[in-house]
C-alpha cells in the first residue's frame, strides 16, 4: 500500500489531492464544451477576413487558433518588444464570456479548479495560492483547452 517511508496522512492528503485534481480536469472538460456551445452561438464578428466563411465567433475562433494571428492573436503572449499584448480585439470579446462562465461557478468548485489551473506552477506559488480562487490561472486554463479543441477543427468547412 504506502511506501516505508510515507506516512498515512501523506498518503490521504496525496490520494484527496489527486481526487480533486482528477475532479477539476473533468469539470474543466464540461466547462469548455459548454463554452463551446456557448461560442457556437453568437455570430461572426468579421476579424478573420474574406479568406473564411465563419458563421460564429467559434468558428473564428478555430481559424484564429490555426491560421492566425488576424488581430494579434486570441492566444497570444507578449508582442516584439516584450511588453505584455494590448487586449485584442478577440481577447475583449472573449474574456467577458470565461469570466462569467468563472464566476457562476459555486465558491468551493472554484477552489477546485483553481488547485488544477495552477498544478504546473511551482510549490511555493501554489502553496499560496492553494484554497482560493484564481480567475485569472482559471481563464488562462479555459483559454488553452478552447485553443486544444480549436486546434483540431478541420478548417475546410471556412474557406471560400
Amino acid at each position: 500500500m504506502n511506501a516505508p517511508d510515507t506516512a498515512p496522512e501523506d498518503a490521504i492528503l496525496e490520494a484527496t489531492r489527486h481526487a480533486a485534481l482528477q475532479f477539476a480536469a473533468l469539470r474543466f472538460g464540461q466547462l469548455t464544451s459548454r463554452l463551446i456551445w456557448r461560442l457556437r452561438r453568437i455570430p461572426a464578428t468579421g476579424i478573420v477576413g474574406d479568406d473564411y466563411t465563419c458563421r460564429t465567433l467559434w468558428d473564428e475562433i478555430c481559424v484564429e487558433v490555426q491560421d492566425g494571428p488576424f488581430d494579434d492573436g486570441l492566444f497570444g503572449d507578449a508582442d516584439e518588444t516584450g511588453l505584455p499584448d494590448v487586449p485584442t480585439a478577440f481577447d475583449r470579446t472573449i474574456a467577458p464570456i470565461l469570466r462569467a462562465a468563472i464566476e457562476a461557478l459555486p465558491q468551493k468548485e472554484a477552489v477546485l479548479l483553481t488547485l488544477w489551473a495552477i498544478d504546473d506552477w511551482d510549490e511555493r506559488e501554489q502553496a499560496e495560492t492553494v484554497g482560493t480562487i484564481n480567475i485569472d490561472a482559471m481563464m488562462t486554463m479555459l483559454r488553452t483547452m478552447l485553443s486544444r479543441k480549436a486546434s483540431a477543427v478541420d478548417l475546410w468547412k471556412f474557406r471560400e
